[in-house]
């Protein structure tokens, strides 16, 4: 007969009394022993989660570096046509129509998704009406190229552009890319890379990291996630810094200099912050609907998607008919008949 050997022990032994038994073992966890240690080697022995955050910072500083090679790009293609102008001032006559002509051609044809100024398509895009499968529509690593050549064409073709709008939503469509490469069960969200990605857009535009900041505590709030909250503003911050480690400590809309500060320049002035500040509140409180500019943005991407694809804009509006709200469907039908 061979007797049976239970498994060596390696836990740590107490001894307890109990009802007139004298004693006896019980194992007690090391997560109650030791919490503090317990808690660093949870969050050390993991590496997928480490890994997680290394794509979403890596990413996030990426995103502030292209927003900042996307200002130098149209800050010198415009350099470059107010030099053709002043060169050959009929120039314009003809090379501003034509170049014109041929972007709005080739975003129709090839780039829908890339019309507009970009803030409506990523806040459709985190619309939670849009399914992820659509998502691509208005922000995409595709629609983010194609906004940085288009948009720098028509800086060059001296026409009248803002690059804040689209350095947004091609922000928001780099850090939304970095979902290929987070690992299995990251606790990231498709959404959350891309209000982080369009929060650092705003934050590299204006060289304001705060502003991103504030953009993306108000986004977050709307979403159920907290877990990964700390991570993506620490990637939006980093994003904004990419900014200010490159143009410096540089103000987007100059500094203006009063020598007299008196009580007659800062009574007005504060009646205007006042005024500014409470016709705002106003009018947000009066939208016809909580998320009148969302729905609305939604119609118009996809009116402008219809130009190319009708049918496939029929067929969508048809399917979820019932999730759509008016709004987005009469913005949406205006050129199907």
């Amino acid at each position: 007969m061979h007797k049976c050997q239970s498994p060596p022990f390696t836990g740590h032994l107490v001894k307890v009394p109990l009802f007139g038994v004298k004693q006896i073992n019980k194992r007690v966890p090391m997560r109650t022993r030791f919490p503090v240690f317990y808690a660093i080697r949870q969050e050390l022995y993991d590496w997928r989660l480490w890994a997680g955050r290394a794509v979403v910072l890596a990413f996030a500083a990426l995103a502030g570096l292209v927003v900042v090679g996307f200002t130098w790009v149209t800050e010198q293609a415009f350099a470059q046509f107010v030099w053709l102008k002043s060169s050959f001032w009929w120039s314009p006559l003809l090379w501003t129509p034509l170049s014109t002509v041929a972007i709005v051609w080739l975003m129709r044809r090839y780039a829908i998704g890339s019309t507009g100024s970009g803030i409506p398509q990523v806040m459709a895009a985190l619309s939670p009406q849009v399914n992820k499968e659509h998502v691509s529509l208005y922000v995409s690593i595709r629609l983010s190229v194609a906004k940085i050549v288009l948009a720098s064409w028509g800086f060059l073709a001296g026409l009248s552009l803002g690059r804040e709008g689209p350095s947004v939503q091609i922000a928001s469509g780099v850090m939304h890319h970095a979902r290929r490469w987070l690992p299995a069960h990251s606790q990231v969200s498709a959404q959350g890379l891309m209000m982080a990605g369009g929060a650092a857009g705003i934050a590299a535009a204006f060289n304001t990291p705060l502003a991103g900041v504030m953009f993306a505590i108000e986004e977050l709030s709307r979403q159920s996630e907290h877990r990964s909250n700390g991570l993506l503003l620490a990637a939006i911050v980093l994003g904004g810094m990419m900014a200010v480690s490159v143009h410096g400590n540089a103000t987007y809309f100059g500094v203006i200099r009063v020598e007299n500060l008196s009580m007659a320049l800062q009574l007005p002035g504060l009646l205007v912050a006042v005024s500014c500040g409470l016709v705002g509140g106003l009018f947000a409180r009066l939208a016809p609907e909580t998320d009148f500019f969302i729905r609305k943005a939604t119609g118009w991407a996809l009116r402008d998607h219809a130009r190319t694809r009708s049918e496939a804009v029929r067929a969508f509006l048809s399917q979820h008919a019932q999730r759509l709200s008016g709004l987005t469907r009469r913005e949406a039908g205006k050129h199907l008949g």
